[in-house]
């Protein structure tokens, strides 16, 4: 079973090992590196990395920083590029911090030589590390490709999440398969992964690099805070050099030499100085002359405020100093052994624990082990089982997250019982001890490998008669069709039904049924569903179901029902068109032409005011009144033309603002009313500048008080004509007394956009500012600029 990949369609295999909460909990929604070419330094060295905002950069950075991205050329990262198993596999490993160090591959279909032989050492990494087995027959199939759905499963499962969703009710998403509908919801809800633009999932589309990268960094996070990067080595070096290493990547700007201390005194930052190292796991350190160390004891060196790439603390077990190596001793150092001096108190050296005694597996199978182990003392023993291929855990981490057993004085011996481990995959058991004054021991170890997954036999079943039965708990009915459950058991292959007006007639046997069925429905799972839309209102019928297997044809099942009466509805609100809703200017008059549409509507009414009106109602501009019971400037019904209605208002002050109210109505009621404000044509404001960085745009106005009005319109290669500045204010999101925006709905979108801007102003509007997103300028209108009047 491929527990890495193989969701869907089969089951994920579920790790519950003591190790995994430690280890395997930090696998987010990974993007892959593929066969690269380039690594770059920063999100700067790619083009389609320009128009993401800082902080999404800032993320990419840190990704590439810690090598676990690459672009697919020197200038693309490749966002649009659908992800393949091998790509997956080496950045699962890398964010893992898996050993990948294989030569030779468990799988017929990966080769050193061929085109995915760049994954061959992270491929075996995880099988080595009981995460993936494959397709079966040997087979990786390092070509196939992850869906959405596929990945929303795994991380969700990783997380430790999985119970939450099997329990969900799960997305109400066709574009997602049944059996990932509650995966795919939580996968929503822990921000994990996202919806289109178009509200869908896409659970079936294959995940691509763009929609996986931000999964990666909160992974990373994670995994960091789970198991946390350490100083793991100190060695002082030729040169007076102080090299200390770190089990993974840094940030240079977190380090501060004044927090580096050796025998409690902290480095001079103006006298010392560091380099770090390109792959950002070392720190070479250039004492300064007259640096000394005592070279008669052991030095002890602590590194401070050090942060990882992803912003998480480097931590060091207090009970586990910094191993240090005196390889060539500073300038000047000497050693104290020389110099004989008298003490009158006894040197008392601090209690120590032996390390606890881990016997031989008195019994290890494919998914258990058990082992006895004897403490040294009283006090407590912490134990976690790890893959062979992680490196050895801290103290700390072993008391956080793995197992515990209190030792008695007069009981120090004891058995642990592993379970729900890996067949044929090699652990290492860790163990130590701390007793009642909280002292530690030093690590014991035991390494074993689980035996081969042993075959289950079976007991044989007797046949059993295939059958089919309604869940008449399911039927649902409307006025025009019907839906239904049915069970089947697992030989039936296909279902047949037919549909006919009138009560049950037994004269329908399974011969019949199938011979004048209407349709048939392959069977691929035990609950199948029965449905047809396309049946009469108010109208008795009964639906005849008959299964088929390899031994013939089931006894007929069939359920009775009655379509819904004809729902009446009433129009929709009416909505104005673009192009044909606009204002235009003659001198002190101007013409306001309205056009709109009114799904189900006979007549669309409309009434004319000069002034915003709070109780204005659907009865009101059926009389033609304004809100307070008098006559409207105007009113009356606009002219159907074609699916629409049209007005032509002229003669109207140029120095007045207008407000059209409409509300569609037909012979079973009226609609609900819409609105559209055409504002004085007479003065504009002033023209304005907006400078875009990302998703965020300023626009170069202010005053006391004020509104921004802002409509995004994306598109492929077309651009889109411009609105006039009344529908951008009619239709758009709004802003009050702020020229800073966040346009949202930009979000790392993969498509051009126009984005068109409006400010209004007391009484005044101005034209509209046109800004293109995909040209991402600042300092100006980039793409666009002020679109004049009759706009």
């Amino acid at each position: 079973m491929d527990f890495f990949f193989q969701i869907g369609g089969g089951s994920l295999k579920k790790k519950t090992l003591v190790w995994s909460a430690a280890l395997a909990l930090g696998l987010g929604a990974v993007s892959a590196a593929g066969a690269e070419t380039s690594l770059a330094a920063t999100s700067a060295d790619f083009t389609d990395l320009k128009d993401l905002d800082t902080a999404t950069k800032a993320k990419f950075d840190a990704l590439i920083a810690a090598g676990i991205f690459e672009g697919v050329s020197d200038t693309s990262f490749g966002l649009q590029e659908e992800m393949n198993r091998a790509q997956f596999a080496k950045v699962a490993a890398l964010i893992l911090d898996l050993k990948a160090d294989a030569t030779t591959s468990s799988f017929s279909d990966v080769k050193a030589d061929g085109a995915n032989g760049y994954a061959l050492p992270y491929i075996e990494a995880l099988k080595q590390a009981g995460l993936t087995d494959g397709i079966g027959e040997g087979q990786f199939n390092p070509a196939g490709k992850v869906t959405k759905e596929q990945l929303a499963t795994f991380l969700v499962r990783i997380l430790g999440k999985d119970t939450e969703a099997e329990q969900t009710a799960g997305v109400n998403d066709g574009s997602v398969s049944d059996w990932a509908k509650g995966y795919v919801a939580k996968a929503i809800e822990l921000k994990l992964l996202s919806n289109g633009a178009d509200g869908k999932f896409g659970g079936t589309t294959n995940a691509t690099r763009d929609l996986l990268v931000l999964g990666s960094y909160e992974t990373k996070v994670t995994y960091e805070e789970l198991i946390p990067l350490r100083v793991s080595g100190a060695e002082f070096g030729e040169g007076n050099t102080l090299e200390l290493t770190i089990s993974g990547g840094i940030d240079e700007s977190s380090i501060d030499l004044s927090k580096i201390t050796v025998n409690g005194k902290a480095l001079d930052p103006t006298k010392d100085s560091f380099k770090l190292s390109d792959d950002k796991k070392s720190i070479v350190i250039t004492l300064h002359d007259g640096f000394t160390i005592d070279t008669a004891t052991d030095p002890v060196v602590k590194a401070d405020g050090l942060k990882t790439l992803f912003g998480n603390e480097v931590k060091n077990d207090d009970s586990q100093p910094i191993p240090v190596k005196v390889t060539t001793a500073p300038k000047g150092s000497t050693s104290s052994a020389t110099t004989t001096t008298t003490s009158t108190t006894p040197y008392t050296p601090p209690a120590s624990v032996a390390v606890p005694v881990i016997s031989s597996a008195s019994e290890v199978a494919s998914t258990s082990a058990h082992f006895g182990i004897t403490a040294s003392v009283a006090g407590t023993v912490y134990y976690a089982v790890y893959p062979s291929v992680a490196s050895a855990p801290s103290l700390d981490l072993i008391m956080d997250a793995g197992s515990s057993h209190v030792a008695a004085a007069e009981q120090l011996s004891f058995t642990i019982d592993l379970t729900e481990l890996t067949p044929n995959t090699s652990y290492v058991l860790y163990a130590f001890e701390r007793n009642s004054s909280g002292v530690n021991s030093a690590l014991a170890s035991n390494a074993f490998t689980t035996l081969e997954a042993e075959e289950e036999q079976e007991e044989p079943q007797q046949p059993q008669e295939p059958t089919i039965s309604i869940d008449t708990s399911s039927l649902s009915t409307d006025s025009h069709g019907f839906s239904l459950s049915v069970s089947a058991s697992a030989e039936i292959e296909t279902l047949y039904y037919f549909v006919v007006p009138g009560a049950y007639n037994s004269s329908y046997n399974a011969e019949t049924v199938k011979g004048t069925a209407d349709s048939s429905i392959p069977v691929t799972n035990s609950q199948v569903t029965v449905s047809d839309d396309a049946l009469a209102a108010a109208t008795s019928y009964t639906v005849y179901i008959v299964g088929e297997s390899a031994s013939g044809l089931t006894s007929v099942a069939y359920q009775s029902f009655t379509t819904a009466a004809a729902a009446a509805a009433a129009p929709y609100t009416a909505t104005f068109d673009q192009a044909g809703t606009l204002r235009t200017e003659s001198g002190s008059t101007s013409t306001i032409t309205a056009q709109a549409t009114s799904d189900g509507a006979d007549t669309v009414h409309y009434v004319l005011v000069d002034s915003m009106e709070a109780g204005m109602s659907e009865a009101l501009i059926l009389e033609g009144k304004n809100a307070g019971g008098g006559a409207a400037i105007r009113s009356g019904t606009m002219t159907k033309a074609g699916n629409g209605f049209t007005v032509t208002l002229d003669n109207l002050d140029s120095n007045k603002t207008y407000y059209l109210y409409a509300v569609g109505s037909n012979t079973l009621g009226t609609g609900s009313l819409s609105t559209y404000i055409y504002y004085r044509t007479d003065s504009v404001l002033n023209e304005f500048d907006v400078t875009l960085d990302g998703i965020q745009a300023t626009v170069g106005y202010t005053s006391s008080y004020y509104n921004i009005y802002y409509l995004v319109e994306t598109y492929d290669s077309v651009e889109p004509t411009a609105p006039s500045a009344d529908y951008v204010i009619t239709y758009g999101m709004s802003s009050t007394n702020m020229n800073v925006l966040t346009i949202n709905e930009l979000m790392l979108s993969m498509q051009s956009a126009k984005i068109y801007f409006v400010v209004v102003d007391g009484a005044y509007r101005s034209n509209v500012v046109e800004a293109d997103y995909a040209s991402g300028g600042s300092g100006g209108l980039p793409g666009g600029g002020i679109i004049l009047p009759p706009w």
